[in-house]
């Protein structure tokens, strides 16, 4: 209840989250808490995948949405400070790629998107596919759904990988043009 409380007062003070350090305290605390959390479901899928692009697979027959990211769309491209373009949504889809290539892979679905996808968080070997992406700067956490993988954009963000190290559209903006 104290949390709670402290959650509705947090966004209501003036400045909101940002002066009272929600996104570095309170935001790794719930980071925690979702990350341990028992998923809306408890179905897996595994075997060998497909990538469709940045946040999407085929893992046997079933359509797969990444957890918590939002990948640029594949024809999307970003802008390199030199003003050259970078294809960085055909380079995230090969991230992808290349973290599954030969490998089984394992996904604890989560939901069911309006499009029928399941959503999960998926491993290939020990790493997680959702996490890496962020990470390498090759997908933003999707703060809508989740703060999960806040941190690890922070991070990214911090060293300019991938593309924060670009001028770019987010992805959600892209798909809406």
């Amino acid at each position: 209840m104290f949390v709670a409380a402290l959650v509705v007062l947090a966004g209501l003070a003036p400045g909101g989250p940002e002066l009272i350090g929600w996104n570095d305290q309170l935001g790794r605390w719930f980071d925690r808490f979702e990350s341990d959390r028992e998923p809306a479901t408890t179905a897996t899928l595994s075997g060998r995948a497909k990538v469709e692009d940045g946040d999407t697979l085929r893992v046997d027959d079933e359509r797969v949405r990444l957890f918590g990211i939002d990948a640029p769309e594949s024809d999307q491209s970003c802008e390199r400070p030199d003003g050259s373009v970078w294809q960085c949504g055909r380079a995230a889809t090969q991230a992808l790629e290349t973290m599954i290539v030969a490998r089984r892979v394992d996904c604890e679905v989560r939901d069911v998107d309006r499009y029928g996808r399941s959503v999960a968080i998926c491993q290939s070997g020990s790493v997680e596919l959702n996490r890496e992406m962020v990470a390498q700067g090759l997908a933003v956490a999707y703060h809508e759904y989740s703060r999960r993988y806040v941190g690890d954009e922070r991070a990214a963000r911090e060293i300019d990988r991938g593309i924060w190290a670009t001028e770019f559209v987010m992805p959600q903006e892209w798909r809406s043009r």
